[in-house]
């Protein structure tokens, strides 16, 4: 019972943090927003330090990180670390794979 209560408590924290998270990303799209189409077209202007200009340079400066750290800590799978993770699990077995492949690859007399 303890533990249950405890992985509740758990679980409700975890949905106010994606609650929180949920909003605070909306207002930062809404500032956004207000920035680029509230302000205008003197913000846009860098060397007036325009404040649609910064919010513009924030939103391409956060995408950039997000990409680099996708790019960083995902890499692409090989098929023989497919065929392993899959063999391993009972799934795709790669002999009858390459079998198959040598077929397709015959010429037809």
């Amino acid at each position: 019972t303890e533990s249950k209560a405890a992985s509740e408590a758990e679980r409700a924290a975890a949905v106010e943090a994606g609650r929180m998270d949920t909003w605070r990303r909306l207002k930062e799209t809404f500032c956004f927003l207000y920035d680029v189409s509230c302000l205008g077209a003197n913000s846009f202007r860098p060397e007036l330090d325009g404040e649609a200009f910064r919010s513009c340079t924030r939103v391409r400066w956060l995408h950039a990180r997000t990409r680099a750290h996708i790019w960083n800590t995902c890499r692409p799978v090989t098929n023989d670390e497919y065929f392993e993770s899959e063999a391993s699990r009972g799934g795709i077995d790669k002999t009858a794979y390459d079998e198959d492949k040598s077929e397709k690859d015959k010429p037809l007399v």
